[in-house]
Protein backbone atom coordinates (compact mmCIF):
# COMPACT_ATOMS: atom_id res chain seq x y z
CA UNK A 1 0.00 0.00 0.00
CA UNK A 2 1.44 3.37 -0.98
CA UNK A 3 2.07 5.97 1.61
CA UNK A 4 -0.85 8.35 1.90
CA UNK A 5 -0.34 12.03 1.31
CA UNK A 6 -0.58 14.43 4.23
CA UNK A 7 -4.18 15.41 4.81
CA UNK A 8 -5.20 18.87 5.83
CA UNK A 9 -8.48 20.68 6.12
CA UNK A 10 -9.13 23.92 4.29
CA UNK A 11 -11.22 26.88 5.39
CA UNK A 12 -12.56 29.25 2.77
CA UNK A 13 -12.73 32.97 3.29
CA UNK A 14 -16.46 32.82 3.93
CA UNK A 15 -15.84 30.36 6.78
CA UNK A 16 -17.06 27.28 4.91
CA UNK A 17 -15.21 24.15 6.00
CA UNK A 18 -13.90 21.82 3.30
CA UNK A 19 -13.10 18.31 4.64
CA UNK A 20 -9.66 16.89 3.89
CA UNK A 21 -9.02 14.20 1.31
CA UNK A 22 -9.48 10.91 3.09
CA UNK A 23 -6.96 9.07 0.95
CA UNK A 24 -7.10 5.39 1.86
CA UNK A 25 -9.79 6.01 4.48
CA UNK A 26 -12.38 4.06 2.46
CA UNK A 27 -10.14 0.99 2.67
CA UNK A 28 -9.87 1.41 6.44
CA UNK A 29 -13.66 1.60 6.72
CA UNK A 30 -13.99 -1.56 4.62
CA UNK A 31 -11.43 -3.37 6.79
CA UNK A 32 -13.15 -2.28 10.00
CA UNK A 33 -16.53 -3.39 8.66
CA UNK A 34 -15.16 -6.77 7.56
CA UNK A 35 -13.53 -7.19 10.97
CA UNK A 36 -16.81 -6.50 12.77
CA UNK A 37 -18.66 -8.80 10.37
CA UNK A 38 -16.26 -11.61 11.23
CA UNK A 39 -16.10 -11.14 15.01
CA UNK A 40 -19.36 -9.65 16.29
CA UNK A 41 -21.91 -12.22 14.99
CA UNK A 42 -20.47 -14.80 17.38
CA UNK A 43 -21.59 -12.65 20.30
CA UNK A 44 -24.91 -11.57 18.79
CA UNK A 45 -25.98 -15.04 17.63
CA UNK A 46 -24.44 -16.96 20.52
CA UNK A 47 -27.70 -18.54 21.66
CA UNK A 48 -28.71 -19.60 18.15
CA UNK A 49 -25.32 -21.13 17.37
CA UNK A 50 -24.78 -23.03 20.62
CA UNK A 51 -28.31 -23.91 21.81
CA UNK A 52 -28.28 -27.46 20.48
CA UNK A 53 -24.66 -28.13 21.43
CA UNK A 54 -25.17 -26.82 24.97
CA UNK A 55 -28.19 -29.11 25.30
CA UNK A 56 -26.03 -32.10 24.33
CA UNK A 57 -23.25 -31.05 26.73
CA UNK A 58 -25.70 -30.49 29.58
CA UNK A 59 -24.83 -26.80 29.98
CA UNK A 60 -27.71 -25.07 31.76
CA UNK A 61 -29.26 -21.66 31.05
CA UNK A 62 -27.59 -20.31 34.19
CA UNK A 63 -24.19 -21.39 32.90
CA UNK A 64 -25.00 -19.99 29.45
CA UNK A 65 -25.82 -16.56 30.82
CA UNK A 66 -22.73 -16.74 33.02
CA UNK A 67 -20.55 -17.32 29.94
CA UNK A 68 -21.98 -14.38 28.01
CA UNK A 69 -22.21 -11.97 30.96
CA UNK A 70 -18.66 -12.80 32.02
CA UNK A 71 -17.58 -11.89 28.50
CA UNK A 72 -19.40 -8.54 28.66
CA UNK A 73 -18.08 -7.80 32.14
CA UNK A 74 -14.46 -8.41 31.12
CA UNK A 75 -14.97 -6.41 27.93
CA UNK A 76 -16.14 -3.48 30.04
CA UNK A 77 -13.13 -3.79 32.32
CA UNK A 78 -10.76 -4.04 29.36
CA UNK A 79 -12.36 -0.89 27.98
CA UNK A 80 -10.96 1.00 30.96
CA UNK A 81 -7.45 0.11 29.76
CA UNK A 82 -7.93 1.52 26.27
CA UNK A 83 -6.54 4.93 27.17
CA UNK A 84 -3.22 3.73 28.68
CA UNK A 85 -2.83 1.06 25.97
CA UNK A 86 -3.19 3.56 23.12
CA UNK A 87 -0.72 5.87 24.81
CA UNK A 88 1.84 3.04 24.87
CA UNK A 89 1.21 1.28 21.56
CA UNK A 90 0.10 2.38 18.11
CA UNK A 91 -3.42 1.83 16.77
CA UNK A 92 -2.14 -0.74 14.29
CA UNK A 93 -0.35 -2.74 16.98
CA UNK A 94 -3.47 -2.84 19.16
CA UNK A 95 -5.69 -3.68 16.18
CA UNK A 96 -3.48 -6.54 15.01
CA UNK A 97 -3.18 -7.93 18.53
CA UNK A 98 -6.94 -7.77 18.99
CA UNK A 99 -7.54 -9.58 15.69
CA UNK A 100 -5.10 -12.36 16.62
CA UNK A 101 -6.71 -12.81 20.05
CA UNK A 102 -10.18 -12.97 18.50
CA UNK A 103 -9.02 -15.62 16.00
CA UNK A 104 -7.45 -17.74 18.76
CA UNK A 105 -10.54 -17.38 20.97
CA UNK A 106 -12.97 -18.43 18.23
CA UNK A 107 -10.70 -21.30 17.21
CA UNK A 108 -10.56 -22.62 20.77
CA UNK A 109 -14.32 -22.20 21.10
CA UNK A 110 -14.85 -24.79 18.36
CA UNK A 111 -12.95 -27.33 20.49
CA UNK A 112 -14.62 -26.44 23.81
CA UNK A 113 -16.47 -29.33 25.42
CA UNK A 114 -17.79 -28.11 28.81
CA UNK A 115 -18.66 -25.02 30.82
CA UNK A 116 -15.08 -24.38 31.97
CA UNK A 117 -13.54 -24.49 28.50
CA UNK A 118 -16.21 -22.14 27.12
CA UNK A 119 -15.55 -19.82 30.05
CA UNK A 120 -11.85 -19.69 29.16
CA UNK A 121 -12.12 -19.52 25.36
CA UNK A 122 -15.14 -17.26 24.95
CA UNK A 123 -15.67 -15.39 28.21
CA UNK A 124 -12.02 -14.54 28.88
CA UNK A 125 -10.02 -14.69 25.64
CA UNK A 126 -12.76 -13.27 23.40
CA UNK A 127 -13.29 -10.44 25.89
CA UNK A 128 -9.57 -9.56 25.82
CA UNK A 129 -9.77 -8.46 22.20
CA UNK A 130 -9.72 -4.81 23.39
CA UNK A 131 -11.27 -2.43 20.90
CA UNK A 132 -10.16 -2.97 17.33
CA UNK A 133 -9.31 0.52 16.19
CA UNK A 134 -7.79 1.02 12.76
CA UNK A 135 -5.85 4.13 11.81
CA UNK A 136 -4.15 4.63 8.47
CA UNK A 137 -2.59 8.10 8.61
CA UNK A 138 1.08 8.28 9.56
CA UNK A 139 2.31 10.09 12.64
CA UNK A 140 3.88 12.87 10.60
CA UNK A 141 0.60 13.47 8.78
CA UNK A 142 -1.19 13.81 12.10
CA UNK A 143 1.41 16.23 13.31
CA UNK A 144 1.08 18.34 10.16
CA UNK A 145 -2.70 18.41 10.35
CA UNK A 146 -2.62 19.29 14.03
CA UNK A 147 -0.12 22.04 13.33
CA UNK A 148 -2.31 23.38 10.55
CA UNK A 149 -5.38 23.53 12.74
CA UNK A 150 -3.80 24.97 15.88
CA UNK A 151 -1.15 27.25 14.37
CA UNK A 152 -3.03 30.49 15.01
CA UNK A 153 -3.91 29.56 18.60
CA UNK A 154 -0.62 28.01 19.71
CA UNK A 155 0.71 31.04 21.57
CA UNK A 156 -2.59 31.69 23.34
CA UNK A 157 -2.97 28.05 24.35
CA UNK A 158 0.56 28.02 25.78
CA UNK A 159 -0.10 31.10 27.89
CA UNK A 160 -3.40 29.72 29.18
CA UNK A 161 -1.81 26.35 29.96
CA UNK A 162 0.98 27.98 31.97
CA UNK A 163 -1.51 30.05 33.95
CA UNK A 164 -3.62 26.96 34.63
CA UNK A 165 -0.59 24.97 35.82
CA UNK A 166 0.41 27.78 38.17
CA UNK A 167 -3.10 27.91 39.62
CA UNK A 168 -3.39 24.14 40.15
CA UNK A 169 0.14 23.34 41.29
CA UNK A 170 -0.19 24.57 44.87
CA UNK A 171 -3.66 23.07 45.64
CA UNK A 172 -2.70 19.63 44.25
CA UNK A 173 0.37 19.44 46.49
CA UNK A 174 -1.85 19.59 49.59
CA UNK A 175 -4.21 16.80 48.51
CA UNK A 176 -4.17 13.26 49.87
CA UNK A 177 -3.73 10.21 47.66
CA UNK A 178 -7.44 9.39 47.76
CA UNK A 179 -8.35 12.94 46.79
CA UNK A 180 -5.95 12.84 43.85
CA UNK A 181 -7.45 9.53 42.71
CA UNK A 182 -10.95 11.00 42.97
CA UNK A 183 -9.89 13.95 40.83
CA UNK A 184 -8.09 11.77 38.28
CA UNK A 185 -11.10 9.45 37.77
CA UNK A 186 -13.71 12.24 38.18
CA UNK A 187 -15.33 10.39 41.08
CA UNK A 188 -17.11 13.60 42.05
CA UNK A 189 -19.63 12.54 39.40
CA UNK A 190 -20.95 10.05 41.95
CA UNK A 191 -22.33 13.04 43.88
CA UNK A 192 -24.53 13.87 40.90
CA UNK A 193 -27.82 12.01 41.34
CA UNK A 194 -28.90 12.69 37.76
CA UNK A 195 -25.72 11.12 36.39
CA UNK A 196 -26.15 8.04 38.60
CA UNK A 197 -29.79 7.75 37.54
CA UNK A 198 -28.93 7.97 33.83
CA UNK A 199 -25.94 5.64 34.14
CA UNK A 200 -27.90 2.92 35.94
CA UNK A 201 -30.76 3.20 33.45
CA UNK A 202 -28.43 2.72 30.47
CA UNK A 203 -26.53 -0.11 32.17
CA UNK A 204 -29.68 -2.03 33.09
CA UNK A 205 -31.15 -1.51 29.61
CA UNK A 206 -28.01 -2.98 28.06
CA UNK A 207 -28.14 -5.86 30.53
CA UNK A 208 -31.76 -6.60 29.59
CA UNK A 209 -31.02 -6.50 25.88
CA UNK A 210 -27.93 -8.72 26.18
CA UNK A 211 -29.65 -11.44 28.18
CA UNK A 212 -32.82 -11.34 26.09
CA UNK A 213 -30.70 -11.79 22.94
CA UNK A 214 -29.00 -14.80 24.53
CA UNK A 215 -32.23 -16.42 25.69
CA UNK A 216 -34.32 -15.67 22.57
CA UNK A 217 -33.37 -18.93 20.74
CA UNK A 218 -34.01 -20.91 23.94
CA UNK A 219 -37.38 -19.23 24.52
CA UNK A 220 -38.55 -19.66 20.92
CA UNK A 221 -37.24 -23.22 20.97
CA UNK A 222 -39.38 -23.92 24.03
CA UNK A 223 -42.34 -22.62 22.00
CA UNK A 224 -41.68 -25.40 19.48
CA UNK A 225 -40.26 -23.25 16.67
CA UNK A 226 -37.70 -24.58 14.24
CA UNK A 227 -34.19 -23.20 13.84
CA UNK A 228 -35.12 -21.53 10.54
CA UNK A 229 -38.09 -19.80 12.17
CA UNK A 230 -35.89 -18.59 15.02
CA UNK A 231 -33.28 -17.34 12.55
CA UNK A 232 -35.94 -15.44 10.57
CA UNK A 233 -37.25 -13.86 13.79
CA UNK A 234 -33.79 -12.63 14.70
CA UNK A 235 -33.08 -11.45 11.14
CA UNK A 236 -36.35 -9.50 11.03
CA UNK A 237 -35.56 -7.91 14.39
CA UNK A 238 -32.10 -6.91 13.19
CA UNK A 239 -33.46 -5.55 9.90
CA UNK A 240 -35.98 -3.29 11.63
CA UNK A 241 -33.26 -2.22 14.07
CA UNK A 242 -30.97 -1.12 11.22
CA UNK A 243 -33.78 0.70 9.39
CA UNK A 244 -34.68 2.66 12.52
CA UNK A 245 -31.04 3.59 13.12
CA UNK A 246 -30.85 4.99 9.59
CA UNK A 247 -34.19 6.83 9.57
CA UNK A 248 -34.53 8.24 13.09
CA UNK A 249 -31.92 11.04 12.70
CA UNK A 250 -34.05 12.55 9.91
CA UNK A 251 -37.25 12.69 11.98
CA UNK A 252 -36.01 13.13 15.56
CA UNK A 253 -35.60 16.90 15.15
CA UNK A 254 -39.17 17.28 13.91
CA UNK A 255 -40.57 15.34 16.87
CA UNK A 256 -38.73 17.57 19.33
CA UNK A 257 -38.12 15.11 22.17
CA UNK A 258 -34.91 15.14 24.17
CA UNK A 259 -32.44 12.23 24.01
CA UNK A 260 -33.63 10.74 27.31
CA UNK A 261 -37.23 10.55 26.08
CA UNK A 262 -36.27 8.81 22.84
CA UNK A 263 -34.12 6.32 24.73
CA UNK A 264 -36.84 5.61 27.29
CA UNK A 265 -39.46 5.17 24.56
CA UNK A 266 -37.16 2.67 22.88
CA UNK A 267 -36.58 0.50 25.95
CA UNK A 268 -40.28 0.68 26.83
CA UNK A 269 -41.15 -0.58 23.34
CA UNK A 270 -38.78 -3.49 23.84
CA UNK A 271 -40.32 -4.25 27.23
CA UNK A 272 -43.84 -4.25 25.79
CA UNK A 273 -42.67 -6.62 23.06
CA UNK A 274 -41.37 -9.03 25.72
CA UNK A 275 -44.73 -8.82 27.51
CA UNK A 276 -46.55 -9.85 24.33
CA UNK A 277 -44.02 -12.63 23.71
CA UNK A 278 -44.62 -13.97 27.22
CA UNK A 279 -48.27 -14.78 26.44
CA UNK A 280 -48.51 -15.20 22.66
CA UNK A 281 -46.89 -18.14 20.85
CA UNK A 282 -48.52 -17.75 17.44
CA UNK A 283 -45.76 -17.29 14.88
CA UNK A 284 -47.45 -14.34 13.18
CA UNK A 285 -47.70 -12.51 16.53
CA UNK A 286 -44.12 -13.46 17.31
CA UNK A 287 -42.97 -11.79 14.09
CA UNK A 288 -44.87 -8.63 15.03
CA UNK A 289 -43.04 -8.76 18.35
CA UNK A 290 -39.77 -8.89 16.41
CA UNK A 291 -40.77 -5.68 14.62
CA UNK A 292 -41.71 -4.00 17.90
CA UNK A 293 -38.51 -5.02 19.68
CA UNK A 294 -36.39 -4.13 16.64
CA UNK A 295 -37.95 -0.67 16.53
CA UNK A 296 -37.25 -0.10 20.22
CA UNK A 297 -33.74 -1.49 19.92
CA UNK A 298 -32.95 0.96 17.12
CA UNK A 299 -34.06 3.91 19.24
CA UNK A 300 -32.16 2.61 22.25
CA UNK A 301 -28.94 2.14 20.29
CA UNK A 302 -28.99 5.58 18.66
CA UNK A 303 -29.81 7.64 21.74
CA UNK A 304 -27.94 5.54 24.30
CA UNK A 305 -24.70 7.18 23.17
CA UNK A 306 -26.20 10.67 23.63
CA UNK A 307 -27.82 10.46 27.05
CA UNK A 308 -24.75 10.82 29.29
CA UNK A 309 -22.80 13.25 27.02
CA UNK A 310 -25.83 15.54 27.05
CA UNK A 311 -25.63 15.82 30.84
CA UNK A 312 -21.91 15.50 31.61
CA UNK A 313 -19.39 18.25 30.69
CA UNK A 314 -17.01 17.29 27.90
CA UNK A 315 -13.92 17.29 30.14
CA UNK A 316 -15.59 14.78 32.48
CA UNK A 317 -16.90 12.48 29.76
CA UNK A 318 -13.94 10.01 29.88
CA UNK A 319 -14.37 9.64 33.63
CA UNK A 320 -18.13 9.17 33.23
CA UNK A 321 -17.55 6.50 30.60
CA UNK A 322 -15.09 4.68 32.86
CA UNK A 323 -17.54 4.69 35.77
CA UNK A 324 -20.30 3.43 33.50
CA UNK A 325 -18.11 0.58 32.19
CA UNK A 326 -17.12 -0.46 35.70
CA UNK A 327 -20.75 -0.41 36.83
CA UNK A 328 -21.73 -2.48 33.80
CA UNK A 329 -19.09 -5.08 34.64
CA UNK A 330 -20.40 -5.39 38.20
CA UNK A 331 -24.01 -5.71 37.02
CA UNK A 332 -23.17 -8.34 34.39
CA UNK A 333 -21.17 -10.46 36.83
CA UNK A 334 -23.68 -10.29 39.68
CA UNK A 335 -27.03 -10.51 37.86
CA UNK A 336 -26.18 -12.53 34.74
CA UNK A 337 -26.20 -15.98 36.38
CA UNK A 338 -29.42 -15.07 38.22
CA UNK A 339 -31.26 -14.63 34.91
CA UNK A 340 -30.15 -18.09 33.78
CA UNK A 341 -31.22 -19.60 37.09
CA UNK A 342 -34.68 -18.01 36.70
CA UNK A 343 -34.93 -19.46 33.18
CA UNK A 344 -34.06 -22.96 34.43
CA UNK A 345 -36.41 -22.95 37.41
CA UNK A 346 -39.42 -20.91 36.29
CA UNK A 347 -41.58 -20.40 33.23
CA UNK A 348 -40.72 -18.32 30.18
CA UNK A 349 -43.27 -15.68 31.16
CA UNK A 350 -41.68 -15.22 34.58
CA UNK A 351 -38.23 -14.88 32.97
CA UNK A 352 -39.40 -12.18 30.57
CA UNK A 353 -41.21 -10.29 33.32
CA UNK A 354 -38.11 -10.40 35.51
CA UNK A 355 -36.09 -8.84 32.70
CA UNK A 356 -38.70 -6.12 32.35
CA UNK A 357 -38.48 -5.20 36.04
CA UNK A 358 -35.33 -3.17 35.40
CA UNK A 359 -37.01 -1.36 32.51
CA UNK A 360 -40.01 -0.38 34.65
CA UNK A 361 -37.71 0.79 37.45
CA UNK A 362 -35.75 2.92 34.99
CA UNK A 363 -38.94 4.45 33.60
CA UNK A 364 -40.24 5.26 37.07
CA UNK A 365 -36.93 6.68 38.26
CA UNK A 366 -36.35 8.84 35.19
CA UNK A 367 -39.99 9.97 35.19
CA UNK A 368 -39.95 11.02 38.84
CA UNK A 369 -36.71 12.93 38.41
CA UNK A 370 -38.02 14.75 35.34
CA UNK A 371 -41.21 15.64 37.19
CA UNK A 372 -39.18 16.98 40.12
CA UNK A 373 -36.92 19.05 37.85
CA UNK A 374 -39.87 20.53 35.95
CA UNK A 375 -41.69 21.36 39.17
CA UNK A 376 -38.57 22.95 40.64
CA UNK A 377 -37.99 25.00 37.49
CA UNK A 378 -41.60 26.18 37.52
CA UNK A 379 -41.19 27.31 41.13
CA UNK A 380 -38.03 29.24 40.22
CA UNK A 381 -39.78 30.86 37.26
CA UNK A 382 -42.69 31.85 39.52
CA UNK A 383 -40.31 33.47 42.02
CA UNK A 384 -38.60 35.32 39.19
CA UNK A 385 -41.91 36.70 37.96
CA UNK A 386 -42.84 37.88 41.45
CA UNK A 387 -39.52 39.62 41.99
Amino acid sequence: MTKSKPTSAKVLKEGEFVPPDGGWGWMIIFAAGFSNLSALPMLQQFGLLFRDKFARLGITSSQTTTIINMNSALTSCVGLANGPVFKTFSYRQVSLTGAIVVFIALLLTTFSFNFTTYLISFSILYALKLEQYLKETEDENEAEQSKFITNNNQTIDKILEEEKEDEEEDPLENLTFCEKVAIFFDLDLLKDFTFINLMLGITLANFNELNFSILTPFILGDYGMTKSQIAFFMSLLAGVDICVRFCIPFVAGKIGWDNNSFFLFGVMSMAMGRVVLAYCQDYTIVLLVAVMIGFGKGLRTVFMALVIPTHVPLQKLPGATGIQLLTAGIVYLSLGPVVGWIKDNTTTAVTLHCLNIFTWLTAISWGLEKYYIIRKQNAIDAETVKS
